[in-house]
């Protein structure tokens, strides 16, 4: 899911040609290092990521990519962020829904019947709740969203029974789900950053002065497209889906011997 992420927030061809000859040049530089190897891997795979979304987006260094003929084959970003609000919100989902599966999955092996239960009730509240937001939005008929709402009751009633107070840590999930609005936020944000630096360099009247100006804030938004989208996306993985299933546990470690 980084790539994926990480391809969606900065969404730009040109980004990404630059991104990848980045990764490439450090696998070749220093790739006898393991993490510089390990880093560059994931980089490259990244790269191709937001060089994919920026032909979906249409967009090269901003909206440069009209000049090349380049269009948006999605949409574009900077006029329908409400779709995209839709999608991120939908990816989150389909991706705190996993987390609370693959929970449910390691609660069953551990065979740990009551998280089972509460992994179970938390799954089906989060089905119920969009069966009611979908009966509610017209997407489904109107009984959709009563029978929701009472399964979600049913479910969230359960998870309580089961697990107290502390099963109430579950409910936090749908929250977790608007956390998912970032990747909208903060690549709708990349993309006014390169609109700015083209619209800025085009009012100077001066090649060289508008062409300066356009790489300065061109290179301040590939800082931040390497920098924001990385930890956003590094967040949504060990916030928002890792606690749904990971356990820390096994046992300490002991060396053989102390150096």
């Amino acid at each position: 899911f980084f790539p994926f992420f990480f391809g969606i927030i900065v969404g730009d061809i040109g980004y990404g040609v630059i991104f990848l000859g980045l990764s490439l040049y450090a696998r070749k530089r220093w790739g006898s290092w393991p993490l510089v190897r390990d880093f560059s891997a994931i980089f490259m795979v990244s790269s191709l990521s937001v060089i994919v979304f920026g032909i979906l987006y249409g967009e090269f260094f901003g909206e440069m990519g009209k000049h090349l003929g380049i269009y948006p084959l999605l949409l574009n970003r900077m006029e329908g962020f409400l779709l995209l609000l839709k999608i991120t919100l939908g990816i989150g989902l389909t991706h705190v829904l996993l987390g609370i599966l693959l929970g449910l999955i390691t609660a069953a092996r551990q065979h740990d019947t009551r998280e089972v239960a509460i992994k179970g009730c938390s799954l089906t509240f989060l089905v119920a709740l969009l069966i009611m937001i979908g009966g509610l939005a017209g997407v489904l008929a109107q009984p959709f969203a009563v029978a929701g709402a009472i399964l979600a009751l049913v479910a969230l009633s359960a998870l309580f029974v089961l697990g107290g107070a502390h099963s109430a840590m579950e409910l936090h999930n749908v929250v977790n789900i608007l956390s998912y609005l970032r990747l909208m936020g903060i690549g709708v944000a990349s993309a006014a950053l390169a609109f700015a630096a083209n619209t800025l360099g085009g009012l100077v009247g001066n090649i060289f002065f508008g062409a300066l100006i356009m790489l300065v804030f061109h290179l301040i938004n590939l800082v931040f497209g390497i920098f924001s989208p990385t930890i956003q996306s590094l967040r949504l993985h060990y916030v928002e889906f890792f606690e749904n299933f990971f356990q820390p546990g096994g046992r300490e470690y002991r060396p053989f011997r102390r150096v």
